[in-house]
């Protein structure tokens, strides 16, 4: 399968980008908000690229530390063009090794462009990177009419650019994570469009 070409997508993102990373964002400070991480807590954000989420959490929760991981250097890239001072690695995900744990590990829109059968090693790489009691935020795209719908209307107009893109399903998704730590939240999000499944679990003690 034809993989998502991310140096194109971090130079020109569509213009409805704006409108879903908006509606995106509410919901991640939202969950967030759910841990009652209240001191200085470190963050990981797997898959961030240029990260359209880094301002508002650190303007609105005390985090010391937040880093972004991603295998994209355009997207690292376009992060320190804004934000100088930022914590960037790059590195293949599924491949690396955690050098440290962070309280608060999410990503927005990464497990589903991983094959279905690395598709659970990416969802336990969360809690591996995740300090015992910390936290995990996973949104991925899921299957609605309403996702179907607007991403034929994209690929009939040519202007898709996800090819890799799989919808997960919450069972699929929970069949993984259930394991790994305790569900505490979970739902769809659907005006977006490209409707999300938006789920926050506390990862084991142990």
């Amino acid at each position: 399968m034809k993989q998502t070409d991310w140096e194109q997508y971090y130079s020109s993102p569509l213009p409805t980008a704006c409108y879903s990373r908006a509606v995106i964002r509410g919901h991640l400070l939202r969950m967030i908000g759910r841990t009652g991480l209240k001191t200085g807590f470190s963050t990981a954000e797997l898959g961030g690229g240029g990260s359209c989420f880094y301002e508002k959490i650190t303007k609105k929760y005390p985090v010391e530390k937040y880093t972004v991981f991603d295998s994209c250097q355009a997207g690292l890239q376009a992060f320190l063009r804004k934000h100088p001072n930022g914590n960037t690695v790059r590195t293949d995900l599924l491949t690396y090794e955690p050098e440290e744990q962070y309280d608060l590990v999410f990503s927005v829109g990464l497990i589903e462009h991983f094959p279905q059968e690395s598709t659970a090693a990416m969802i336990k790489k969360h809690f591996e990177m995740t300090k015992p009691g910390g936290y995990v935020i996973i949104f991925f795209p899921t299957q609605t009419l309403l996702y179907s719908i607007t991403r034929g209307l994209a690929e009939l107009f040519g202007i898709w650019q996800f090819p890799d893109e799989r919808p997960v399903t919450p069972e699929e998704f929970r069949e993984t994570a259930d394991h790994c730590g305790t569900f505490l939240k979970g739902c769809t999000i659907r005006s977006n469009f490209l409707s999300q499944y938006a789920a926050l679990y506390r990862k084991n003690q142990r």
